[in-house]
Formats: C-alpha cells, structure tokens, sequence
C-alpha cells in the first residue's frame, strides 16, 4: 500500500519528473520478478513432476526421510546438494515452505522420467515435526533447485565432503553424483555418536563403490574451544590436514550447524585452501 500513495501523494514521484519514470520501471521489473520465480516458476514446476508421497521412512530418533514419487524427475539429475522448497499439500501444513535439500539423486524407472526422489529431515520444531506424519499420497509442490551447494561449483578434480548431523545427508547426494576419480575424494562425518551420523551407512557403501575415503568423527567437542573436531581429535593435536594432507588442492563442501561450519571454514583457510574453493551451507539449530 505504501508504494501507491508514495507515487500518488510524494512529491519526489511527481509525474513528470525522472524520477517517476525511473522508480515506476524499478517496482514493476521487481514485481515481475516476484511473480516470475516465487509464483509462476513453483506452479510450472509443481505441474510438471507431479510428486506424491510415496512413504515415510524412520532413519533415526526424530530423523526421518521421506520419498517421494513424480515424473520428469530426469531433469532433476545432478541437483544433489542444492535445496528446494517443498511444501506439502496436506491440511495446516500446505501453507508451510520447507528448504531442504535431497538426500540421494533421483531415480527415475521409465524413459518418461517417472521414478522416486528423497529428502531427509530431522524434528527440529513445530513445522518439521509434521513431516514425520505425512501421509502415502500427500501431494507436493516443489522449487528449485536453489543455492551452489553442487558440482557446479567444483573448481578441482579432487574433493573433501565435511558433515556435521542432518548436514550430512546433502553431502550423501553429493557424494553420489559428483565426478571423481578413485582417490581423489575424503568423506569426513561428524557427530556426538554414531547415531548421529545419519544415512552413514550408505555413504560408506558410496565410498567403497567409488574409492572414496571416508572418516568418522565422533564424541563430544572440545569444551571452551573453537573447533569442529572431537575433544580426543583436539588434544591430540589434529587438523584437517590430518585427515587430508592435500586439502589446498581440492574443492571443500561443508555442511552443518552454524557455529560447526564457521569453525571448519576456518580451519580450511588455515590448511591453505583457496575461499574460491570452500562451499559451505549452513543450517542454524
């Protein structure tokens, strides 16, 4: 409502001046763009996969993954990493956007595209609770894929994937599409217990699949200390280059709590890898 009265009534608007012509082109070309990519965009996009829930799978306490069933899920290919926002069209929740990002890439049975997707998602408040009792044909709307969190972004042939927590299942989809040779990537899972390393299990099988090493870092942090290592790995001594001597040659994707990934950011700049070469994504809880 501000923006009428400010044409209608504001004297720096007044017609005939410049000014009017050049903030009546700016709010229009911005309004178009909000159509564009938060109205018209999601609408095509929500038409064209036609996702359902399939089922709802328990991975760990208060962690859930939920598959999802569509078609044209072909043109998704090559997104693990990146997030999109979900909303599920099911009652008091369709009104709720969800950013997540897939768990494993797509899986498509027929040449028309139609197969599965997956994201995984932990209880962390009132709206992601609901997830956990979706139900087996709850329609989905979907945008995206957003964000650089995906091999667009690789500048090296090798790579280094650090996780923290439900951080960690970006990493899986990532781990499973991004090219790489046999010894040119480094897995590094963090977590309070081996619980909390979520999806770990088929990381590991991607690992021996694809000839990536792969490391479990678990226990508690290092109390009163800046560090995204365990307080065993912080005692002894133990940087990232500990675990990946060649870090400054490769590409580093980080994904994790906040405060975590800060810290591993850091911790990278003082391995000597380039800012160019650190991509991170942050999920404060």
């Amino acid at each position: 409502m501000a923006i009428p009265h400010q044409f209608s009534v504001g004297g720096l608007f007044a017609e005939g001046t410049w000014q009017h012509g050049y903030w009546a082109g700016l709010c229009s070309t911005t309004g178009l763009a909000l159509l564009c990519f938060r109205v018209a965009l999601p609408l095509v996009a929500t038409y064209r996969h036609q996702l359902r829930v399939v089922r709802v799978e328990a991975v760990a306490p208060g962690v859930v993954s939920i598959v999802m069933k569509g078609r044209a899920l072909d043109k998704l290919s090559g997104a693990g990493g990146r997030f999109f926002i979900w909303r599920f069209l099911a009652p008091g929740m369709w009104w709720h956007p969800h950013p997540f990002s897939l768990s494993a890439e797509p899986v498509v049975h027929a040449t028309d595209g139609i197969g599965t997707l997956r994201i995984t998602v932990r209880n962390l408040g009132s709206g992601s609770a609901q997830l956990i009792r979706l139900h087996a044909g709850t329609r989905v709307a979907v945008a995206g894929p957003y964000g650089l969190f995906g091999t667009a972004a690789r500048t090296r042939d090798k790579v280094v994937l650090i996780g923290a927590g439900i951080g960690i299942t970006p990493l899986r989809a990532l781990l499973e599409a991004t090219p790489f040779a046999p010894g040119q990537a480094t897995v590094l899972l963090r977590g309070h217990s081996e619980q909390e390393l979520y999806l770990s299990r088929e990381i590991l099988s991607l690992c021996r699949v694809r000839g990536a090493r792969l490391f479990y870092l678990t226990g508690p942090r290092a109390d009163g200390q800046f560090s995204w290592l365990t307080d065993d790995a912080y005692r002894s001594g133990h940087t990232l280059t500990s675990y990946v001597p060649d870090a400054a040659e490769a590409d580093i994707y980080i994904c994790g709590p906040a405060r975590w990934t800060a810290n591993v950011v850091a911790a990278a700049g003082l391995a000597g890898v380039p800012a160019g070469q650190i991509h991170h994504e942050r999920f404060d809880w």
